[in-house]
């Protein structure tokens, strides 16, 4: 039996699962294509399986072999791995299947946001809204080659999100029942050192952070004499991160949910006797860190302020056709690009700040 399966590579998870699932039906897998996307069955006596996709092309390791894994089917650089112990006592590493797909998810997205600012598609689009010669046709091929890789992007990243924060293992926390109040803080990822200061005043004040979602902190009243906080920035995290700072003692109460450019906010209630906790004691590794922020938010903040501009210079300069879309569109891209300027300025500032309260930690 074969059965076909849009985007297996990327559906990991949901993979693994249906290939289970189909074990316990009675049909084992025998093959697999990785261009067609066919998979190829036997049916045989329905058993319990599991299942782990790999994306690697070294061999199998000798402490799985001991825990039952075997590695039946190769087809490139993968592999579909299979166990057939009523009781796995670990699971193969991911890291090189997690690197992939991260890989393929911010590819995809970069080519969107490029094809997006740069193709005729926008010129064609706006044109078509031309009141005295609508022209659709001319934007159908464009557009659909648009949609379509929007599509994609938007299938890949997804699937890389949830995929990683199976890795990461980042379950919602049980919510707070106490009372709470809530604060804004906007770009509080540009400024870490102030952004924890202002939460050791509002911890003097009584209350401790419970969660943070965007620029919303919400907190409620304090139940520990002493917290102690912690606002990251890393640029790409390791598999372990979450769990080695957990076991330690860290509550995460904040994270982007990326493993690239990720942001974190962390707290740990200690004892007055015990010296306040923190992830490093070197100022010097510090101000590592608050370079390594700064220069990354600012390349970010460049970047969009070029495409920003590129989209000014076609809606003020090129002669594009007039209408009351293209006219407001134009006052929105204008009224973005100086929000952006301002917020580049403040990424500016904010560094030197950081710089300065650097001394007081």
């Amino acid at each position: 039996m074969k059965r076909f399966r849009w985007f297996w590579s990327y559906r990991i998870q949901s993979t693994e699962k249906w290939l289970e699932s189909m074990a316990l039906k009675g049909f084992m897998l025998k093959d697999f294509n990785r261009f067609t996307r066919i998979f190829t069955f036997n049916k045989t006596t329905p058993s319990k399986v599991t299942y782990s996709i790999q994306f690697k092309s070294c061999s199998l390791p000798d402490r799985l072999q001991k825990a039952g894994w075997r590695d039946p089917l190769k087809a490139g650089k993968w592999s579909i791995l299979k166990n057939e112990a009523s009781h796995v006592p670990f699971y193969p590493s991911s890291d090189s299947l997690f690197k992939r797909i991260r890989l393929h998810a911010y590819l995809f997205l970069i080519i969107s946001i490029f094809y997006l600012s740069t193709s005729p598609v926008n010129f064609l689009i706006l044109k078509s809204f031309d009141d005295n010669n609508p022209n659709f046709a001319s934007i159908i091929i464009p557009l659909l080659i648009l949609l379509l890789l929007a599509s994609v992007t938007i299938f890949v990243f997804i699937s890389y999100r949830a995929y990683e924060k199976y890795m990461f293992n980042l379950n919602e926390e049980v919510k707070n029942s106490r009372k709470r109040i809530r604060k804004i803080r906007l770009a509080w990822m540009y400024q870490p050192l102030q952004t924890k200061k202002w939460l050791d005043e509002m911890h003097r004040k009584g209350y401790e952070l419970d969660r943070v979602y965007a620029a919303i902190f919400t907190f409620v009243p304090s139940k520990h004499e002493k917290i102690a906080y912690e606002v990251t920035f890393e640029p790409k995290l390791k598999s372990d991160y979450y769990t080695l700072h957990k076991e330690i003692g860290w509550k995460l109460k904040y994270t982007s949910n990326m493993s690239v450019l990720n942001y974190s906010i962390w707290s740990m209630p200690y004892s007055e006797q015990a010296p306040k906790p923190s992830f490093t004691y070197d100022i010097a590794e510090k101000r590592q860190q608050i370079k390594k922020a700064f220069k990354m938010n600012i390349t970010i903040t460049l970047f969009l302020l070029l495409v920003l501009g590129q989209s000014l210079y076609m809606q003020w300069v090129l002669d594009m056709p007039s209408s009351t879309f293209t006219i407001v569109l134009k006052y929105l891209i204008t009224f973005m690009t100086f929000f952006w300027i301002i917020l580049t300025i403040k990424v500016i500032i904010g560094y030197k700040k950081e710089m300065n309260l650097l001394k007081e930690f």
